[in-house]
């Protein structure tokens, strides 16, 4: 599944975004915003959907109107441009918004948009144009060496930011606390136990010989729920339930098989707390949002969760368990049976 990159620009610079998105979309889906695809729906209705599936943006700020500012000429981007910059900005962050500068040249004149100061601090790179006499740009096709230079600057710069940052999504603080308060706790638990009965069968342990299966949807939850339920079925995997050592805290239920595999228990849970992610989804779209977005979006919520627990499984607290714990997808177990 790649990155979603949504780009926009002023409808004069729109050919531009589609050279960059010709050029970008074999590592990610590129979506050019264009207000004219827009039929029945609110403008800014059909943009904050974009804001919650979107990866990354990318606008383009061109020389779009002039102006005269205390008796001074000058040219500036499209106001809408810089409107929907400030909602991406606000909804990704600054890691994850960027722009692009175009000047263009015409008539050896090179024509720039003033930026704006308030942008300072977001990521941005250049794009050098030409224009004929009425100002259609030229070389804006993605066999322009000015494009490719372009987009070779943008695509290294997300492809960096790729592996460094995490989504503000719900399925992030879902992520961390089934990380704290389910898969380190449990592994600590198993760590500690000598023996093991499972369907009137003692096995004997020795120090962390367990393989911990986490089961992420990949079909969308209900599909992939129904996926695992039916290889508990078809497995006849046993539900127990690990008592801590600590009196006063609450078990751990696993889905568990009876005989163990190289000496190893083999124990499988499915992130049930994902399903709070499908009802933020349902509570924060649209109403008139269609089944097709909804599902986008759930798979942009465990996709996130699952690189979340990739993040923290990295960090120093999961050394002693990292080598027991196994994120597997509903249809990679399906497959086993």
């Amino acid at each position: 599944m790649k990155p979603k990159l949504f780009i926009g620009s002023s409808a004069e610079a729109l050919s531009i975004a589609r050279g960059l998105q010709a050029l970008l979309t074999s590592d990610f889906d590129v979506k050019v915003w264009d207000a004219a695809f827009i039929a029945g729906e609110f403008f800014l209705e059909r943009l904050q959907k974009e804001l919650f599936i979107t990866d990354y943006a990318l606008f383009i700020i061109a020389p779009d109107d002039k102006i005269n500012k205390r008796g001074a000429d000058g040219f500036i981007t499209r106001d809408n441009v810089i409107f929907e910059l400030g909602m991406f900005v606000g909804a990704l962050g600054l890691k994850k918004a960027y722009f692009i500068v175009a000047e263009i040249v015409q008539d050896g004149v090179k024509i720039s948009p003033t930026i704006p100061s308030d942008l300072d601090g977001i990521k941005k790179t250049k794009i050098k144009l030409d224009a004929d006499a009425d100002g259609v740009i030229l070389n804006n096709d993605n066999n322009s060496q000015a494009m490719h230079t372009a987009a070779d600057a943008i695509g290294k710069l997300l492809k960096v930011k790729k592996g460094l940052t995490l989504n503000l999504l719900p399925s992030t603080s879902l992520a961390i606390g089934y990380y704290r308060n389910f898969i380190l706790q449990a592994c600590k638990e198993l760590s500690l136990k000598a023996d093991f009965e499972v369907a009137g069968k003692q096995h004997d342990l020795t120090r962390d010989a367990f393989d911990f299966y986490i089961v992420i949807p990949d079909k969308g939850q209900s599909a992939s729920h129904a996926a695992y339920e039916k290889f508990v079925r078809d497995t006849k995997l046993n539900h127990i339930q690990i008592k801590p050592s600590n009196p006063d805290a609450r078990p751990y239920p696993f889905f568990i098989q009876s005989d163990l595999k190289n000496g190893r228990l083999q124990l499988y849970d499915y992130p049930t707390t994902l399903r709070a992610s499908s009802d933020a989804i349902q509570l924060v779209m649209p109403a008139n949002t269609d089944e097709d977005e909804i599902e986008e979006l759930e798979l942009k919520e465990i996709a996130n969760f699952k690189a979340t627990l990739e993040f923290l499984l990295k960090k120093p607290d999961a050394a002693g368990y990292r080598d027991n714990i196994h994120l597997v997808t509903a249809t990679q177990i399906a497959n086993t049976q």
